[in-house]
């Protein structure tokens, strides 16, 4: 596991930890249970949300059934964990982080920018696809970005969501309560 990761997957051990919840497989289209997302970013970096196509699907969910989806948002500076959040994606936060994008849009690009679509060799291709991509549908984003994640190893689409769309979003974030015992702790190897 790459070492940037191990980071948010101890500080996700402690989540689960404290929170008495029922960890899932890492590849699960959730972290814990049937409706939370757990991460660990940076102090005042955006939030990376992981893959697109399945973000999108969480928040098409919500918007169709009404039945909203967390995220237990970690901050840290230098691994060293300032502050947890609880957040709520009400069918009203999704679609503001949909925007007017198509869903098969969505779909498209997610197939397109793919391993399987784009082998060993033919990333840069992959590169300036994606790029016109985000410029033709660019200005149907919502508050959710699409992000390429191009490499020798990977090739597909994720997003995030920018601290001013956060703010725009949530407001003020509140510190939570069942989480602060997780405060000041490092989440260093």
């Amino acid at each position: 596991m790459p070492e940037r990761q191990v980071h948010g997957n101890l500080f996700e051990a402690a989540v689960i930890s404290l929170s008495n919840a029922k960890a899932n497989a890492y590849t699960a289209a959730w972290d814990i249970g049937t409706n939370t997302s757990v991460k660990y970013i940076r102090e005042d970096g955006s939030v990376d949300c992981g893959d697109f196509r399945r973000v999108w699907e969480h928040c098409l969910s919500t918007a169709e059934t009404g039945e909203s989806w967390y995220m237990v948002l970690g901050r840290h500076i230098n691994k060293k964990c300032t502050a947890v959040y609880e957040l709520e994606f009400t069918p009203e936060r999704c679609l503001q982080l949909m925007g007017e994008l198509p869903t098969e849009e969505v779909y498209n690009i997610g197939d397109t920018i793919s391993t399987e679509y784009w082998p060993v060799g033919y990333r840069e291709e992959a590169r300036e696809v994606a790029k016109q991509w985000k410029e033709e549908w660019g200005q149907l984003f919502g508050k959710l970005s699409p992000a390429r994640k191009i490499s020798k190893t990977n090739c597909r689409m994720q997003c995030t969501i920018g601290k001013t769309n956060l703010n725009s979003l949530f407001g003020e974030l509140v510190q939570s309560k069942k989480y602060e015992k997780l405060i000041g702790v490092s989440f260093a190897e």
